[in-house]
């Protein structure tokens, strides 16, 4: 199973075009590491989100917010001002506490980087 998510990722890396020739005398290409790094580098760049707003919907302090969520106030502080991506886990807490969807929360720009 995971070499097929694996394989998956890497169609969706050359897809995007992320998968980039590094010398065009030997035409190697990055790692494996580095074209996931490049990818996820790629996601988040285009990524916004809608934290703030939906805090002061549900009249949630950054303080408050961060303790439903078990972290400290400065990752909040850094989620909403779209300097910090969550783990996959700390996404589906957030819409868990805002009763949404991540798709609600976090906002693909598209694009090309």
């Amino acid at each position: 199973m995971l070499l097929i998510i694996a394989n998956s990722l890497l169609e969706f890396i050359k897809a995007e075009g992320i998968l980039r020739i590094t010398s065009a005398k030997n035409f190697s290409y990055f790692s494996l590491d580095d074209q996931i790094s490049l990818f996820f580098k790629s996601i988040y760049e285009r990524m916004k989100n809608n934290i703030k707003l939906l805090r002061g919907k549900h009249n949630l302090t950054q303080d408050q917010l961060a303790e439903m969520l078990e972290v400290s106030r400065q990752t909040i502080i850094s989620l909403e001002k779209e300097k910090y991506n969550p783990s996959i886990t700390l996404a589906f807490k957030l819409a868990g506490v805002f009763k949404c969807g991540i798709e609600d929360i976090y906002i693909y720009e598209g694009g090309n980087s």
